[in-house]
C-alpha cells in the first residue's frame, strides 16, 4: 500500500510539473547572418595578417530599438556583442581557411508602409566605418525569421530568389561586404 501511494505521489507531481507541449513544433529564433568582408583587392578584412584588417574589440553592434541606436553587450551571452568571427575549414567548397563573421540580427523591428516588420543593426567596424544592416522579419507565434537583408541600401539575400548553399561552411544567409 506504501508503494502504491508513494506512485501515485509521483505521478502527481510528474503532471503538475509538466507543461503542455508546443503544437507549432517549439520556437524558431533564426537571426544569424554570416557575411564575408574584403577590400576591393579581394583581400579578407578579419584576417588578422591582411594589413588595414578590422579588429574584433573594435567591432561594436547596435540595434535600433523605438528609434534610439543602442550598442548591444552581455556579459552573460556566448556572444555579448551579438557577433562571432571563425575561421571557414579547409576543406569547404566555399572560402576554404577564410574569415567569417556570424552576426545576430536585431529582432525587434517596427511596421513599414506596407505592413512588413523592417529590423535595424548596424556594424561599427571601427570609430569611422559603420555598415547598416535592414532586415525584413517574420513572426509565427513566437518564432521569428528573416526573409530578406539589406546591406547599406542593396538587397544581399531574399528568401524568395536567393538559391540555397549546398555548402555546410554557410548554413544560412551569406553575403558578401566590399570596403
Amino acid at each position: 500500500m506504501m508503494q502504491q501511494n508513494l506512485l501515485f505521489a509521483v505521478m502527481i507531481l510528474c503532471t503538475i510539473g509538466c507543461k503542455k507541449s508546443n503544437p507549432s513544433g517549439g520556437v524558431l529564433v533564426d537571426l544569424t547572418n554570416i557575411i564575408r568582408i574584403v577590400n576591393k583587392n579581394g583581400q579578407n578584412l578579419l584576417d588578422p595578417s591582411t594589413p588595414g584588417s578590422f579588429k574584433k574589440d573594435d567591432i561594436k553592434i547596435y540595434y535600433l530599438v523605438n528609434g534610439q541606436k543602442t550598442e548591444i553587450f552581455d556579459s552573460k551571452l556566448d556572444a555579448p556583442r551579438q557577433f562571432t568571427t571563425f575561421r571557414v575549414k579547409e576543406d569547404y567548397k566555399m572560402y576554404p581557411n577564410e574569415y567569417m563573421m556570424q552576426i545576430y540580427s536585431n529582432s525587434k523591428g517596427v511596421i513599414d508602409q506596407n505592413g512588413n516588420e523592417i529590423a535595424t543593426t548596424y556594424i561599427e567596424w571601427n570609430n569611422a566605418n559603420t555598415d547598416v544592416i535592414i532586415t525584413q522579419l517574420r513572426r509565427s507565434g513566437a518564432s521569428v525569421s528573416i526573409d530578406k537583408v539589406w546591406c547599406n541600401g542593396v538587397v544581399k539575400w531574399d528568401i524568395a530568389s536567393t538559391p540555397i548553399i549546398e555548402d555546410t561552411s554557410f548554413p544560412g544567409r551569406f553575403f558578401q561586404i566590399i570596403k
